[in-house]
């Protein structure tokens, strides 16, 4: 299906990118924690087969909810390249 789709063996192209080597990986681990209740949550109703998205209840919201979610990336990336200097 994904070769048919985006001309590409996506089994093929996992191989290689488990063979590439990072320089660095940037810890995300607590961004749940970090992050609570400014991200979009999904949810699965099976009854009904659908998808379920809470969105920011207002512009505003979406705003500072991206705002932390840019900023908690630019912290995390700057603590992981500070690391290997």
């Amino acid at each position: 299906m994904i070769r048919s789709v985006f001309g590409f063996s996506a089994n093929e192209r996992l191989k290689e990118t488990n063979r590439v080597t990072a320089d660095f990986q940037i810890n995300t681990t607590n961004i749940k924690r970090d992050l609570n209740g400014h991200y979009m949550e999904k949810s699965i109703n099976w009854k009904k087969l659908e998808l379920g998205f809470s969105f920011p209840k207002s512009y505003q919201q979406f705003v500072q909810d991206m705002e932390m979610q840019w900023q908690y990336g630019f912290d995390q990336t700057m603590k992981c390249v500070k690391g290997k200097l």
